[in-house]
């Protein structure tokens, strides 16, 4: 080998250390892999601006079904339930509370449905 050169297991090593960086960089920024099991506060409050308006559609029923119970046909999923990735936030027990008003309040206070 002359002066200059490198020797090729250390070409090897680099090539899979770029590699493996590479796969690593992937992972963090789309959240898949172990990234995958964490959801930020935004993302559940999408979802329950979502699952208001799809509330307020079915004209704010108040036949809900919580965890444990069987959903009928014509029941309404409650929040957590439906998103349990999101009942670590502790706005969700306003949201899901058994008095129906108190959700529906807190839905028209943080979205602006009527």
């Amino acid at each position: 080998m002359s002066k200059g050169q490198m020797p090729i297991p250390y070409l090897i090593a680099i090539i899979i250390g770029i590699i493996v960086i590479a796969v690593l960089v992937y992972m963090f920024v789309t959240k898949t892999g172990i990234f995958s099991g964490f959801t930020g506060e935004q993302e559940c409050k999408a979802k329950a601006q979502a699952y208001c308006m799809e509330w307020s559609l079915h004209g704010w029923t108040e036949d809900r079904c919580g965890e444990g119970e069987t959903c009928g046909p014509n029941q309404f999923e409650k929040f957590g339930r439906k998103y349990p990735e999101c009942k670590q936030f502790s706005w969700v027990s306003k949201l899901d509370s058994d008095a129906t008003e108190e959700g529906k309040n807190w839905c028209k206070e943080q979205f602006g449905i009527k």
